[in-house]
């Protein structure tokens, strides 16, 4: 097996595995503490359970530095680039996320409450936005235009999961109704999640089929 090829393939080892933890997580939130998940995922990062949160966004950054690793050393892209520069802030806003707890919004704004905050989208935005730009030089590529395309499509879904979100600040603009009172942002986050997962795991996919 070739060096990009293991490095692409623990990238999405790692993905899997930080995804399957978030999975864990929210069958226990549901069967054991009969949760409706509408608290945000970042809520598992607060108190003894930190660990488990922290761990598995260590993971999903580990894999997404290493993914772009791959991403370059297939020449999908050049180091610079804007696609390598969205995926950075990816990685970035990952890191800070693990390193920096979310809080209760009812209370007081925090510092490290609002570098959580801000973190979270500049990484949900960075992504996606990464992926188009990624995929744009080979949409018309006779070889890797399908991939492109894909990775296009899922880039685009996943800008849609914010339209729920994007819906309920627009409504506590015009209102002044918090944003998290309209929609069930729990939900929204979790659509946003998904679809960005299986971004990364489109653009994994494209990276091994390169030749």
């Amino acid at each position: 097996m070739e060096p990009t090829t293991r490095i692409a393939v623990g990238a999405l080892c790692a993905i899997a595995a930080s995804s399957a933890v978030f999975l864990l997580l929210d069958l226990y939130a549901v069967v054991a503490m009969r949760s409706r998940l509408e608290s945000a995922i970042s809520a598992y990062g607060v108190g003894s359970g930190r660990w488990i949160f922290t761990l598995a966004i260590l993971f999903l950054a580990a894999g997404s530095a290493a993914l772009l690793v791959a991403v370059v050393d297939q020449q999908l892209t050049r180091w610079r680039s804007g696609a390598t520069v969205a995926l950075t802030l990816w990685v970035l806003g990952l890191l800070a996320i693990a390193i920096f707890p979310k809080q209760d919004w009812s209370q007081p704004p925090s510092i490290s409450g609002s570098i959580h905050l801000t973190a979270s989208g500049i990484a949900f935005v960075s992504l996606p936005i990464a992926a188009v730009l990624l995929a744009k030089p080979w949409l018309r590529h006779r070889t890797h235009g399908v991939h492109a395309r894909r990775t296009r499509l899922f880039a685009w879904l996943a800008i849609a999961s914010f339209s729920p979100l994007l819906y309920a600040f627009v409504v506590a603009a015009v209102t002044g109704v918090a944003w998290w009172e309209v929609v069930t942002f729990g939900h929204s986050e979790r659509l946003l999640a998904v679809s960005e997962v299986a971004t990364l795991a489109v653009i994994g996919t494209w990276v091994l089929t390169r030749k």
